[in-house]
């Protein structure tokens, strides 16, 4: 189908051929452990908790990055925790696992578009080589979403068609192309084949109902057509294991890419950085109001309908007279009003201001590289409690952190 079109298109003027830009697996991981490098060289960690989480990310690290892999090894899970620096880790062991093996490329597949680009900035800096400039990287480091802006052609092509060696993707634009059967999804697919591919927050890349028959195709991706998988989520579901998920004559043992020493000190960690607590009774809008001004800040609180937490923001900002002391994000704004307030987050967030809030919906609850003082969810689902616990204290930086159910 590609061949096709691409024949056809450039014979017509319609496009131009586009060279991609080549892995160079080793000269980036080479880069990447510069990188990594220098984090920890700037790194500050005041507490004993921040020098026991600044370890452990080192551990990490070097576990993904020196992991072994057998012949029969093709599919792997990683659930260390939230905040043990997954993003860098994994794709140290995918750039490893690529230089050994030959792979062609690297998709790293993300749920939410405001994680793919904070995962974007990260890779385009530490995956860049000295000799390039930031447009090359750009074209090799490809963000492929609805709303992905480019400076140039090239990069802009690349990442479309998937042609870049390093793709970042939404899991509906990459499972999706998976269950194609229309021409211009269906161009991409052979891109997969000899690839490494990285599900991150894979208990939110698609409804649970989805998986068996992804499950399915991702195996065949990877015995039949050359890729290596890492299933990754700091709350993850092993659904793999469960009756009715995958049947018996086809399941198997899927190895995990931290050893369970390391694995299980994170553990020890993540169960002392903070208080999950539950308020049981049902609360009105003043209510809720008063119990979350009664906690320290900074503090996120994330309601389960973009209207409830349209309204709860609303009444903090007129009723409750704080102002601009209250950010908002929800799917109802638009993308670049959204990228704008994550980046004013983070910016409050670095800052010493304390007594501010941020109210939202589930589209901040994984992955984003937040840390407030207190955070309020309301009840849902027990991986969403645990995805929000990893937006308090990160890096252990609270000693009395606590989320609320």
């Amino acid at each position: 189908v590609d061949g096709d079109h691409s024949d056809t298109a450039c014979h017509y003027g319609n496009e131009r051929p586009v060279e991609s830009s080549k892995l160079r697996a080793e000269n980036r991981l080479a880069a990447l452990d510069r990188y990594v490098a220098n984090l920890g060289a700037r790194a500050n960690p005041v507490s004993d908790q921040e020098r026991l989480r600044h370890t452990l990310r080192q551990e990490v690290y070097r576990a993904c990055r020196e992991r072994l892999v057998k012949p029969d090894e093709r599919i792997l899970s990683c659930d260390s925790p939230v905040g043990t620096g997954k993003t860098t880790a994994v794709m140290a062991h995918l750039l490893q696992v690529a230089a050994e093996c030959g792979l062609r490329r690297i998709f790293v597949v993300l749920p939410f578009t405001n994680i793919i680009d904070q995962s974007v900035d990260v890779y385009r800096r530490a995956l860049r080589l000295p000799d390039e400039s930031p447009a090359e990287i750009e074209a090799v480091v490809a963000a492929h979403h609805h709303r992905a802006e480019y400076k140039s052609y090239e990069s802009r092509y690349l990442s479309a068609r998937w042609d870049a060696p390093i793709v970042v993707t939404t899991a509906v634009q990459f499972f999706e192309t998976l269950a194609a059967k229309n021409t211009a999804p269906l161009r991409k697919l052979h891109q997969v084949a000899g690839s490494a591919i990285f599900v991150d927050e894979s208990h939110a890349a698609m409804p649970a109902a989805l998986w068996p028959q992804m499950f399915r195709w991702l195996r065949e991706l990877c015995d039949d057509w050359g890729c290596h998988l890492i299933l990754a989520s700091g709350s993850l579901a092993r659904f793999w294991t469960i009756d009715g998920f995958v049947p018996e004559n086809e399941r198997r043992l899927i190895p995990e890419l931290v050893s369970s020493d390391i694995a299980g000190r994170t553990m020890d960690f993540e169960e002392k950085r903070i208080n999950i607590l539950t308020r049981a009774d049902r609360l009105s809008v003043p209510q809720l109001a008063e119990f979350v001004l009664g906690k320290p800040g900074p503090r996120l609180v994330i309601l389960n309908t973009v209207q409830s937490a349209a309204v709860f923001a609303y009444y903090l900002r007129e009723d409750c007279k704080l102002g601009s002391d209250v950010e908002h994000i929800s799917t109802a704004l638009t993308p670049l009003h959204r990228s704008k307030t994550v980046q004013r987050v983070r910016e409050r967030l670095a800052s010493t201001e304390n007594n501010w809030c941020l109210i939202a919906t589930s589209c901040v609850e994984a992955g984003v590289d937040f840390s407030f003082r207190s955070a309020f969810r309301e009840s849902w689902g027990l991986m969403n409690l645990l995805q929000i616990a990893g937006r308090a204290s990160r890096s252990g930086e609270y000693a009395d952190a606590e989320v609320w159910d």
